[in-house]
């Protein structure tokens, strides 16, 4: 993760009304924004999705030490614009904050997924360049 990162989190936590695990307050938000369509509350919900898409992703690469920050980048934004895309859709919107878990840990398990792919890829095309290596020599 950036450097900055830490930072990063802090000063939008900051612009919260509520503490990111406040799942509580986030479901209260969420249900009210789909029945009044505040742009206030729609902005909460996108910056709280957006915080616990990060905090999650940054805690799982960081305890299993895969990938660049790139790749922590690239994990966030799909995991926020699944959840963003699919705002309008939720099923039980009592449910939210469980949904945006949900979506979480698909992504990073589809991370590890194409991660282990890319490596057994690699180790398969090896051999194969090393003959043609030899073979033309």
């Amino acid at each position: 993760m950036h450097n900055d990162s830490p930072d990063r989190f802090d000063s939008l936590a900051d612009k919260l009304p509520f503490a990111v695990d406040d799942y509580d307050t986030v479901r209260e938000v969420y249900v009210r924004w789909r029945l009044q369509r505040a742009a206030s509350d729609l902005e909460t919900i996108q910056t709280w999705s957006y915080l616990y898409a990060l905090r999650y992703l940054y805690a799982r690469f960081r305890t299993e030490r895969t990938g660049a920050s790139s790749d922590l980048d690239m994990a966030v934004l799909r995991a926020v614009q699944r959840i963003y895309r699919s705002l309008e859709s939720v099923r039980d919107p009592e449910r939210f904050p469980q949904y945006v878990g949900v979506i979480c840990r698909r992504d990073i398990k589809s991370h590890r997924e194409r991660r282990r792919e890319m490596a057994e890829n690699t180790a398969s095309a090896a051999p194969d360049e090393a003959m043609e290596a030899g073979g033309s020599a």
